[in-house]
């Protein structure tokens, strides 16, 4: 089956020759701006290539190479769906084992290994853009003993090779200065790798020009682990940890050893790459952990957390294969007053789920989960997660619940599952608990799949009465609730990874990053809650409502051709009529967000809304209409 083969008409303003005219001008001046550079990220420089890595290298030990497109902004463009770096250097007397990076959404990297000697110049392509970053031949350097200083505190600088446990006692702070080469003694199998454990401070200060690296001796064998014990405030910036997980297992989803393992220790990481472990990422008990621009990949599995606050931002956590619960992260339970949060970050390609949870209450917002073997969200057990602007493809399943009284909040949530034929968007799942009390609250959603709406818990073909759904596209599938639309959503290109609507009014393109004109439009523009407020959408007399899917209330948010919908059609049947009222007379006198008879957004349904209503008495808007 084809999820997107749905035929949608286009409808017009037959015999309206103002608008005709109206769009024929629109439609010549944003074509003749698409090729004037003003309309290019609204004025703003094009994106750019940025290159991290060592600045100095010792041949035949991996260092990691990571490459970013940089939108004009300073973040990681993740609207470039997949690209490829091509790797190349300017010296016949030196090789690279890898020579291209997969990005996802804007990013990726590899543990690259330099065989030869000499100075030379790294440059990484994408695209026809570049990024050049020299690197100097470190075999002459002196090598250190890992030692700690007397008193209270050590620092590390240059190479320092670790040979066995190095214990950071309480009270003693141990300092990696920029560009530290630490090389820890490995082992091919077993528990014996050498730890670095921490129950002081430890400071990784590295920079973007000179990161520091913790990786193995030798590549063929894992070191342990670094253990925060208790710990005080420890913190790792552009640090670079690779080649670990030959250490004492920690209780959890996997057996598989952390990388980091925090317990009762609050450590902030940023811009740092977590890879290329033969165990979990990490694990964490009683902490409190701050993620803000990191990659974690290619490990058994994410970090799990548990009894843990969280925030993890601005991050990718990629490549999870394996035969072992090959999670992109796993969020337990946290204690009182502890939150979890994760925002604006990219959880691709893995064997399992790429957010998985057991009875932990979290946030997740303008996150792009994709190309997981089973789920794109599992949530397990009760307490409430909210799903908040989500892009979620790929995945076998969209988003699932399960056990005792899970409650998913989703607004703004995109799902275009892998086509298996049994693919689900959203799914109460009964797996170990037939007496599940699951619950969904979804609203402003776009879910494509072989059956976007399923449960378990009721009669094949019944409705669940605990999933509760309104201003949702439902592709190839319908479920009652005010609002709710069954079409083809019309994405600009899905087979290439841009889910932005179809519009005749503007499409944003990620690529060369301005406004399209498209010969259609997708009927979710502006057929979203019509008490939502419309935050960064377009501020445009056609735009009265929010658009469903993950871009809408963003400033990516396709744009409303003039007639296309209505304030007041509250059921979006494409006109306003007595079934509209009957609607917002039930709501008179409520108070409360996002209430669909809110028409004016105040907060509560009063004369002000019923004006609105009056306003659009019998009209017909052009994009529901039939």
């Amino acid at each position: 089956m084809n999820h997107f083969s749905t035929p949608v008409k286009t409808h017009h303003l037959a015999g309206k020759r103002l608008f005709v005219v109206f769009l024929t001008c629109w439609a010549w001046v944003v074509a003749f701006l698409a090729d004037s550079p003003q309309v290019r990220a609204d004025g703003l420089p094009d994106r750019q290539v940025r290159l991290l890595c060592r600045d100095g290298y010792l041949p035949g030990i991996p260092i990691l190479v990571r490459v970013e497109l940089v939108a004009a902004d300073g973040r990681v463009d993740r609207g470039i769906w997949d690209a490829a770096a091509t790797l190349s250097v300017d010296s016949p007397a030196v090789s690279l084992d890898t020579e291209q990076i997969v990005l996802r959404n804007g990013l990726g990297s590899a543990l690259v290994t330099i065989s030869g000697s000499g100075d030379f110049t790294l440059t990484a392509a994408v695209a026809g853009l570049y990024a050049s970053r020299g690197l100097t031949d470190w075999q002459n350097e002196p090598v250190q003993t890992a030692a700690l200083s007397a008193g209270d505190h050590t620092s590390w600088s240059g190479i320092v090779q670790v040979n066995s446990d190095v214990i950071v006692p309480a009270g003693h702070t141990l300092t990696f200065q920029p560009g530290t080469l630490i090389l820890l003694k490995g082992v091919s199998s077993g528990t014996g790798g050498a730890d670095i454990i921490v129950r002081g401070v430890l400071e990784s200060l590295g920079t973007m020009a000179e990161p520091v690296t913790l990786t193995s001796q030798d590549p063929e064998k894992a070191w342990g682990r670094i253990f925060h014990d208790h710990a005080s405030p420890s913190v790792y910036q552009f640090s670079h940890i690779t080649r670990s997980g030959h250490a004492p297992s920690v209780s959890g989803h996997t057996g598989a050893p952390p990388a980091v393992y925090a317990l009762d220790s609050q450590i902030s990481f940023s811009q740092c790459g977590l890879t290329d472990h033969d165990g979990k990422i990490m694990s964490a008990d009683g902490s409190d952990l701050t993620f803000r621009g990191c990659h974690l990949a290619r490990a058994v599995m994410g970090p799990e957390i548990a009894t843990s606050a969280l925030l993890f931002e601005d991050g990718h956590i990629t490549e999870m294969f394996g035969s072992d619960d090959n999670d992109g992260i796993y969020l337990h339970r946290q204690l009182d007053g502890q939150t979890m949060c994760l925002r604006r970050t990219v959880i691709a390609a893995g064997d399992d789920d790429g957010l998985d949870t057991l009875d932990a209450i979290v946030r997740v917002e303008d996150c792009i989960i994709r190309d997981f073997f089973d789920k794109g969200v599992s949530v397990n057990q009760s307490r409430p997660i909210w799903l908040d602007h989500l892009l979620l493809v790929n995945n076998e399943i969209g988003v699932a619940a399960k056990n005792v009284n899970p409650r998913v909040y989703m607004d703004h949530v995109t799902i275009v599952c892998r086509d298996t034929g049994a693919d689900k968007g959203i799914y109460a799942y009964e797996k170990d608990d037939p007496d599940a009390i699951v619950e969904f609250f979804v609203s402003n959603c776009i879910a494509v799949a072989d059956e976007p709406v399923a449960s378990d818990f009721v009669p094949a073909g019944a409705i669940d009465p605990l999933i509760h759904i309104q201003y949702t596209l439902l592709a190839g599938g319908s479920w009652p609730g005010l609002g709710n639309l069954n079409r083809d959503p019309l994405f600009a290109d899905p087979g290439g990874g841009d889910f932005h609507l179809r519009s005749a009014a503007g499409r944003w393109d990620p690529v060369d990053q301005l406004w399209l004109i498209d010969p259609e439009t997708s009927v979710a523009i502006d057929a979203g809650n019509p008490g939502c407020p419309l935050e960064s959408e377009a501020a445009e007399p056609a735009n009265v409502r929010v658009n469903m899917g993950y871009y809408g209330a963003t400033a990516q948010a396709s744009r409303t051709p003039v007639g296309w919908s209505l304030r007041a059609d509250l059921n979006n049947d494409g006109r306003v009529d007595a079934f509209d009222a009957a609607c917002w007379s039930a709501a008179w006198r409520i108070s409360g967000q996002d209430i669909p008879a809110d028409l004016d957004r105040s907060g509560a349904v009063g004369l002000a809304d019923l004006q609105l209503l009056a306003d659009d008495w019998l009209q017909r808007g052009d994009g529901l209409y039939h």
